[in-house]
């Protein structure tokens, strides 16, 4: 069996040629795959002509189990899915530490943490939503971590508050227990970091499948969208903080909590394959 990721399709062809049963793992939410495969069906369809194959239109593709980590609820239900198989890959490794340095203080403000990933800090053309974040925290009783990336200097950030911390990177795992809010971009590994920890959302996406992932959890009442300036930031920022957003988060929590093991994953393939043997 070839189990291949959402953006990689030279192993799907080559199982196809061969007839060896495959799978994908869905790296980004499968009514946002769904969509696409009409834009990458065309491509597809001349490596399948190259090996000696019909065209088929993005036949196969449609037709291959999706092993996603996304809980069912996010998914947008105007999107027919077929062959999605649940697996819950993102929960946290240990209960929260009162120890960590992301616990509450004395103050017991509470924690906002900002991360736009690790890369989009290397380009011009999204720093500026670092300093936008930066703005729209300054004020307001919370404390806050920020992340860069490797790529971004700290000296680009212009004056940082004191509420505000800023690293270069930590380990989500350390830091969503105590979050009481995650601004991001809306990738796809924060948002499943964030949910698994029932924490509520504010997305300010960049591009990708990040505006999808936005709209999603702000239907299900998990996050809101906002623009990349600092009064849109605060705005929802402060909803964010409210309490409204997290019986949703937590909702989704426990959607995850209650999906199959990684082990199970394992055991349909397995399955697949010997369905695919006869």
């Amino acid at each position: 069996m070839v189990v291949r990721e959402s953006a990689e399709f030279a192993s799907l062809v080559a199982a196809e040629s061969l007839g060896i049963p495959h799978a994908r793992v869905s790296v980004h939410m499968a009514s946002f795959e769904e969509p696409l495969v009409p834009h990458m069906a065309e491509a597809v369809d001349l490596l399948r002509v190259r090996v000696g194959m019909a065209a088929d239109a993005g036949s196969a593709i449609r037709a291959e189990p999706v092993f996603t980590a996304f809980p069912a609820s996010l998914e947008d239900p105007a999107v027919s899915l077929a062959g999605r198989v649940p697996i819950r890959s993102r929960m946290p490794d240990a209960p929260a530490s009162a120890h960590a340095r992301w616990a509450a203080g004395a103050a017991d403000k509470p924690l906002v943490y900002i991360t736009f990933g690790t890369i989009a800090g290397g380009s011009p053309q999204t720093q500026a939503v670092y300093r936008a974040a930066i703005e729209a925290v300054a004020e307001l009783p919370v404390r806050a971590l920020l992340t860069t990336g490797p790529a971004m200097q700290v000296d680009a950030l212009g004056i940082v508050p004191g509420n505000v911390q800023v690293e270069a990177w930590v380990a989500q795992a350390e830091v969503l227990p105590h979050a009481a809010l995650v601004v991001c971009h809306g990738g796809s590994g924060t948002v499943l970091g964030a949910l698994a920890a029932g924490v509520p959302m504010v997305v300010s996406p960049f591009g990708a499948d990040q505006p999808h992932n936005g709209a999603q959890l702000e239907r299900t009442g998990a996050g809101v969208v906002a623009s990349g300036d600092a009064t849109s930031l605060r705005a929802a920022i402060l909803r964010g903080l409210d309490g409204s957003l997290r019986p949703g988060a937590r909702k989704l929590a426990d959607e995850i909590a209650r999906m199959p093991t990684l082990g199970t994953a394992v055991e349909a393939m397995v399955a697949v394959a010997k369905t695919a043997r006869g």
